[in-house]
């Protein structure tokens, strides 16, 4: 079974660029046999979905890994082999780790420093950061194009998968977040009024696999 990376990206001529530039060559050089290929929004405003619909018009995976282009997390082959194996979807992380600038430029560079963190380590959201899928349970039900900018659209997608196809299997490995500058947002947990609103769908329409399935279609109509 081909294994696609998926990421998400758009290109700041700054940190974020470095950030991925560092990790393309991880992934190409720990995971060989997978293509990793980017998608790009070509709308003003960022749409996660629609960066993840355009890489997947190039992807030939049978199993998608999505990944953030600033992330990274040693537990993503254990969790490629769950989905190999037949689970519909794994996390490979438990916690975020979110490095300093400082500490970011320190594992670009490789210099053996101590590695700083912004923010004491958290339980990540499950949909969010990195997770594999089968390709068919992810194409039936998308992430919502109707979540602009940032803010709610993975916390929103995990609902909806773990209603669908059940809890994931989850690794507890660390997922390393390298810095960059944060998106435009309302708050540090809310991306904006209508994103929240959204997301509210989503946790209403939780563990009701008949209120979930129209949901996302409704995302998938407004594509």
């Amino acid at each position: 079974m081909k294994v696609s990376v998926i990421v998400p990206y758009r290109p700041d001529g700054g940190p974020r660029d470095d950030n991925w530039e560092f990790l393309r060559s991880k992934w190409e050089r720990l995971a060989p046999n997978w293509e990793v290929v980017t998608g790009c929004c070509e709308t003003l405003e960022w749409v996660k979905a629609e960066a993840v619909a355009d890489a997947l018009t190039r992807a030939r995976g049978d199993i998608i890994v999505m990944a953030d282009a600033d992330v990274w997390c040693e537990g993503i082959f254990r969790a490629v082999r769950e989905v190999k194996n037949g689970l519909p979807w794994a996390i490979p992380h438990l916690t975020v780790h979110r490095l300093t600038e400082r500490a970011t430029r320190a594992v670009r560079n490789s210099d053996p420093i101590d590695l700083e963190f912004e923010e004491h380590p958290y339980e990540g959201v499950v949909g969010g950061g990195m997770f594999v899928m089968n390709r068919e349970a992810y194409e039936q039900a998308p992430l919502d194009r109707r979540f602009r900018g940032w803010g709610q659209e993975d916390s929103a997608a995990g609902l909806a998968w773990t209603t669908l196809y059940g809890l994931p299997w989850r690794g507890i490995d660390p997922l390393w977040h390298l810095w960059h500058p944060p998106m435009k947002r309302d708050s540090r947990v809310i991306g904006s009024p209508e994103s929240l609103g959204l997301w509210q769908e989503y946790r209403r329409a939780n563990n009701n696999r008949r209120a979930m399935k129209q949901l996302v279609a409704e995302g998938v109509e407004e594509a």
